[in-house]
């Protein structure tokens, strides 16, 4: 049920930013196949973000954020240290109905907290993302929202209403 409500949301960005009836036209059709956007062509992928020739890249974000399991449960986002769960099936449907680019929202790879080292989990949950990615034919852009000093609940209005206010963490701010 989580993979479904998660492939609607896909759906639902790939329309909204590709525009109603996008999908359905030959203004978008060579650019589907990436074989001639490999590494090892000459095609330059920043010509991707002219927009002059009209858009080129149209997909989907995916947001993935830290597990709490004491807020979350063991359900909600799912079992991992990262959430919600996205599958293959669903990334591979998101290329097959003409997406190119996948911008992923994703916790930072480094702790919250001193001392600041790389966290496996979320670090493995991101090489799973790029790889399902890659496999599905398409790009990816990588957003990080948090980071050393920096928690995921930063942008969190009325954090102590909903959550333990502990989750906050804005040290990266403070003055030395």
């Amino acid at each position: 049920m989580l993979r479904l409500a998660v492939l609607a949301m896909l759906v639902a960005a790939l329309v909204g930013l590709a525009g109603p009836g996008a999908l359905a036209t030959d203004k978008f059709s060579k650019f589907s196949k990436f074989s001639k956007f490999s590494k090892f062509s000459k095609f330059s992928k920043f010509s991707l973000w002219d927009n002059a020739a009209g858009a080129q890249l149209r997909g989907a974000n995916i947001f993935q954020r830290r597990v709490y399991p004491k807020m979350d449960g063991s359900t909600f986002l799912g079992p991992g240290p990262v959430g919600p769960p996205v599958v293959q099936t669903d990334l591979d449907r998101l290329s097959a109905m003409g997406a190119n680019v996948v911008l992923i929202s994703h916790p930072g790879i480094f702790t919250e907290t001193p001392p600041h080292r790389l966290d496996a989990g979320i670090m493995d949950n991101l090489d799973r993302l790029l790889a399902m990615i890659e496999k599905a034919d398409m790009f990816a852009v990588i957003a990080f929202r948090s980071g050393p000093g920096r928690a995921e609940f930063t942008i969190a209005e009325g954090l102590g209403d909903w959550a333990d206010p502990n989750y906050l963490n804005d040290s990266v701010w403070a003055e030395t």
